[in-house]
This record gives C-alpha cells, sequence and structure tokens, in this order.
C-alpha cells in the first residue's frame, strides 16, 4: 500500500492509493495525479523465459516489401531452451518490435538441429502482403530428417511412403507390395512443445537414383509482448515429395510427402483480418512411367493428397506400366494463446487453430 498527503479545501488528508477510485471521488482530482496506476500485465510465453517480455529487445526488425529475406543463421540465440521428450533446443531471437510487409525464410535462422522462436517485446505485425515461411534456403528441412514419424523408402517401382505426425502418414504405391510404409504418428499432439514435421520417404529410381522425400515443417513460436497483427500468411507445412522420372522400360517412383510442423502464436492481443495460418501435409510425388516405342509416357501412378485439417493423407496410387506415387504427410498443428478472455479475430488456418491462454505476471 502507498500512502499520499493531500490537500484538499485547505486541509491535510493521508489516504491510501490502493482504493483510488473511491478516495478520488471523495476528494477530487488531486488524489488521481498524486497515485501511480498499477503496472499493466506482462506476457509470460510458454516454453520461454517467464522474464522475456519484461525487458525491452536491442532492435526492431523490420522485413520490406518485395523478394524473400533470410533469417540470419549466423547470429547468436539470446536464449537457449531445452525441451523435454527429446525435442530439439528452441532457440530465441528477440527483437523490440517486428515488422513483416515482404516475404521472410526463417527456416536455417537457427543453429543446426534447433526450432525458433520469435519475441517482440512490443508490437509483432504481419501485414497483408506478409508471409513467414519455415522453409529454408537450401533443399533440406528443419523438421526431423529420420526417426518415428518418417515415411519408408519403397522398393524398385514403388513410392516412398508419406511422413506421420499428428496422425499416421499415408503409404506409397507399387505394382505389387513394393510401395514405402507410411510413417507413424509421434507426440505430444497436446501442450505447447515446439515440434518439428518430418520427411516423407524418397522415391526409387531405375538406376539407383532416389528422389528425395518432402521435408517436414518446421516448429515456431511467434510471441508479442504486446499486440500481434495476423493480417498475411505463416506456414509450417510439409513439402511435396519429389516426382519420378521417365524411362524405357520403366520409371522412377514417386517420394513421400513431409508432414506439417507445429505453430504457436502467443500474443497479450492478436489483431488483423484476411490472415492465413497453414501447416499441412506435402503431398507424395508422382511414379515415372515406362516410354512406349519413345513417345510420351502414359498417364503415370499419382502421388497422394497431404493431410488437412478435414481430410487425412492420402495413399499413392499405380498404374500398369509405371512405377508407384509416393504417400502424402501427415498435418501439423496451430495453437493461438492469448490471456484469459482476451477475444480473437477469427483468423483463417488450415488445420482449424486450437485456442489456449497464456499467462500473465
Amino acid at each position: 500500500m502507498i500512502l499520499r498527503h493531500v490537500s484538499w479545501m485547505g486541509l491535510l488528508a493521508l489516504v491510501a492509493c490502493s482504493s483510488q477510485e473511491g478516495d478520488v471521488a471523495e476528494h477530487g482530482a488531486a488524489l488521481s495525479q498524486d497515485c501511480p496506476t498499477a503496472p499493466a500485465p506482462r506476457l509470460t510465453p510458454s516454453n520461454l523465459p517467464a522474464n522475456i517480455c519484461d525487458t525491452p529487445g536491442a532492435s526492431a526488425l523490420d522485413v520490406p516489401d518485395g523478394p524473400y529475406v533470410y533469417l540470419d543463421g549466423n547470429v547468436p540465440c539470446d536464449a537457449v531452451v531445452a525441451q523435454a521428450n527429446g525435442l530439439p533446443n528452441i532457440c530465441v531471437r528477440k527483437f523490440s518490435n517486428v515488422s513483416i510487409h515482404g516475404g521472410w525464410k526463417v527456416g536455417g535462422g537457427a543453429p543446426a538441429g534447433h526450432v525458433l522462436a520469435i519475441v517482440a517485446t512490443g508490437s509483432f505485425t504481419l501485414d497483408a502482403n506478409g508471409t513467414i515461411d519455415t522453409q529454408p534456403p537450401q533443399p533440406q528441412g528443419p523438421g526431423f530428417p529420420n526417426g518415428t514419424g518418417a515415411g519408408q523408402n519403397g522398393a524398385l517401382g514403388g513410392g516412398g511412403g508419406g511422413a506421420g505426425y499428428v496422425t499416421a502418414g499415408a503409404a506409397g504405391a507399387g505394382a505389387s507390395s513394393d510401395g514405402g510404409a507410411a510413417g507413424s504418428a509421434y507426440g505430444p499432439t497436446t501442450g505447447t512443445q515446439l515440434v518439428p514435421g518430418s520427411r516423407g520417404g524418397d522415391g526409387v529410381g531405375k538406376y539407383g537414383l532416389a528422389g528425395p522425400g518432402g521435408w517436414g515443417g518446421g516448429a515456431l513460436q511467434l510471441v508479442a509482448c504486446g499486440t500481434m497483427n495476423l493480417s498475411g500468411s505463416v506456414s509450417t507445412k510439409g513439402t511435396a515429395g519429389s516426382s519420378g522420372a521417365d524411362h524405357t522400360m520403366m520409371g522412377d517412383s514417386g517420394a513421400g510427402g513431409g508432414s506439417g510442423g507445429t505453430l504457436l502464436v502467443e500474443a497479450a492481443a492478436v489483431t488483423g483480418s484476411g490472415g492465413r495460418l497453414l501447416s499441412v501435409g506435402g503431398n507424395g510425388g508422382d511414379g515415372g512411367c515406362a516410354y512406349s516405342g519413345g513417345l510420351a509416357a502414359i498417364t503415370a501412378g499419382s502421388g497422394g493428397a497431404g493431410g488437412t485439417g478435414s481430410s487425412p493423407p492420402q495413399p499413392g496410387t499405380s498404374v500398369s506400366n509405371c512405377s508407384g506415387g509416393g504417400g502424402g504427410g501427415s498435418v501439423g498443428r496451430i495453437l493461438i494463446d492469448v490471456p484469459q478472455g482476451t477475444p480473437v479475430p477469427a483468423i483463417a488456418s488450415d488445420p482449424p487453430a486450437t485456442l489456449g491462454t497464456v499467462a500473465t505476471h
């Protein structure tokens, strides 16, 4: 409790600032000028140091409209947080304010084997032309390359299996049983841990040259200690598996799609319209076919569609004289957390975002 001396009509009164509203009504405006207001609650983001919003970031980040800008992976993390259950460490990058007007690729912007958390201690603005994508500039992925969720490679003529995450992926196709098995579902699929997607199984080539499976989507946490405007798009989707080439006698098989990753958005308030959040699975690649007398290839075996919020991943298909298509990858997760009782505008997301609460202090 803070005590203030207040002069009112020539009298000296000792009042408690803890009952400010009643005292202002009784003693006039002088009290409201002398008594400080309570500080606004600060956000306590999930996964990260509890006091990360208590001090401002050292500098602002502005991504202009235009070609994609890549987050520099050589910049040290402001903090590194370990995750449980064998999940990757979190590299925390902290700014005062963040404004994204163009394309920003954050994949590869952390040390190898880490996932990312981007924190704005003030506002975080993603305008209508702004995009954030976890896929890196090089043909490699931020998700788990192998492991429980990875799709299996097909045998000669069979497509690679799609990667799992929230659900199992879908199997690759072949003329018999030579399609790659789908990757299993793996967890956790509840809570706020940052779980990357997994890689699809490779296709198999006639000459032993395998087409690579799609890479899993990254795991990304976006934090605004103040207001977050989500008018642009954010993607942690899995990528498509490569399609097989056509050859004489036999074509290469298609590769499996990667699974979506995790997107976690936490803010003191969320605004914006027209935004889109995406963490779907990648499609399987089409299978290659045998040329017929040097003419164009016949219709190829198709890769299966990746999983979405409304549809599970689909297996690849196979047709005569063609290698099988790869299976589709599993859908990922999207979460939006705000303080208890704070409204959230309608934001298009696939899969649908899970709404939760974030603590304050």
